[in-house]
Parts: structure tokens; sequence; C-alpha cells
């Protein structure tokens, strides 16, 4: 994060941080989901992330 002044990077960091978080509650509470599905959703978010800093 090269954005440390930014308020609106830390917004963005705590909203993505929160979706994460839901994204693997929802995915964990279904044990039929595989963990490729897991890792897609991760990689998604890391990525998104990626590109806010």
């Amino acid at each position: 994060m090269e954005q440390e002044g930014s308020p609106d990077a830390t917004a963005v960091m705590a909203s993505a941080t929160r979706q994460c978080k839901m994204l693997l509650r929802i995915l964990l509470g279904r044990p039929g989901l595989k963990w490729t599905s897991l890792v897609e959703a991760l990689t998604c978010t890391l990525g998104k992330t990626q590109q806010w800093s």
C-alpha cells in the first residue's frame, strides 16, 4: 500500500476485508463446495486488492 495518507485507500481495504470475511463465512458454511471455489474467491479478492494498492 503506497497510499498511506489516503483515507479512501483505508476505507477500501476495510471494505475488501469485510467482503472477504463474508465470502469465507458463506463458503465455509457450505460443506458441499470444493476448496477450489474458495481459492478462486480469495484469488479474485486479492486481485481486486492489488488494483487499489
